[in-house]
């Protein structure tokens, strides 16, 4: 129970009882037009019983503009069930990191100092896209298990983790962790671990202090593919067209252009491999910026 006013109550679930996305589609939205919304005052106000459902108070719901991002809030509407806002969230749990940093939303003194982004299989389209909600982190779990494709400069110059976690398997078909990527971490000063060294990494935090469970660290002589990539002979090489004349290869599912002799194309699923013979042909897609395709 949060809070009790008159003969009413908010109250929040104890326990995580469903994980859902906030929508469906990767559209811009707002909470009036989402999925979350349909499935909280539908199918999970539903589940309860008419003497429960009668308990449950049709609250108005004001949904302002995000006052970090800008985005958005919709028209304001009527729930049975809906999500806290940000000020309720920081009125009623504290600070969770740098929010006290965020437009003076910041109350009370729960501070915590443990700021982690996971990022799956993010490459660098989706980091150029979402540059703008990135902050400063403590700990990375490394895009894409340590791919050259994934964390680009300007995305580790805005979050510039202090530690950066591979999840990669040991001699891997892939060669992850890639030389190119392990060297901009090093570059940005992180320590860098990987489950390839030292099996199942446990982070440990009580909110106020933290600490990973893993004593080897990654070295550059822990990339897989051991080089650059970049030096003149192995560009040269990239250029060479397959044996079917093909000059360039493009990937349909990343949108980017590649030489055919490019690592990344021995990589490719053959469903996302697409065959150009000029530039002009791959409208669309974006150089490779290990091949450099031109």
């Amino acid at each position: 129970m949060l809070k009790t006013y008159s003969n009413r109550a908010l109250l929040i679930t104890e326990n995580i009882i469903e994980r859902r996305p906030y929508n469906d589609k990767y559209v811009d939205t707002s909470w009036e037009n989402c999925a979350l919304r349909k499935y909280f005052n539908g199918e999970l106000y539903d589940s309860f019983s008419k003497e429960e459902e009668a308990l449950i108070a049709e609250t108005s719901i004001s949904n302002n503009n995000n006052p970090w991002y800008g985005t958005i809030g919709g028209r304001d509407t009527k729930d049975k069930m809906f999500l806290l806002s940000i000020e309720e969230v920081i009125y009623y749990f504290g600070d969770s990191g740098d929010l006290k940093n965020r437009k003076g939303w910041y109350r009370g003194n729960n501070r915590f100092v443990l700021d982690e982004l996971f990022t799956g299989d993010m490459e660098t389209r989706s980091e150029r896209d979402l540059l703008g909600r990135f902050t400063k982190v403590d700990v990375l779990k490394s895009s894409h298990h340590g791919s050259r494709t994934s964390s680009n400069v300007n995305f580790l110059n805005i979050t510039q983790p202090d530690y950066v976690i591979i999840s990669c398997a040991l001699k891997n078909s892939y060669n992850h962790p890639h030389y190119t990527a392990l060297q901009r971490y090093f570059d940005i000063g992180a320590t860098v671990y990987g489950t390839f060294k030292d099996g199942t990494i446990v982070m440990t935090t009580d909110g106020k202090t933290y600490s990973i469970d893993a004593t080897n660290k990654v070295t550059i002589a822990d990339a897989g593919d051991r080089k650059t990539n970049t030096d003149d002979a192995t560009v040269k090489n990239n250029k060479t067209e397959n044996q079917n004349g093909v000059a360039y290869i493009g990937n349909s599912s990343t949108k980017r252009l590649h030489f055919p002799g490019c690592d990344s194309v021995t990589q490719m699923s053959e469903r996302n491999r697409v065959e150009f013979n000029s530039i002009s042909e791959a409208s669309g897609y974006d150089p490779c910026g290990i091949c450099k395709p031109q």
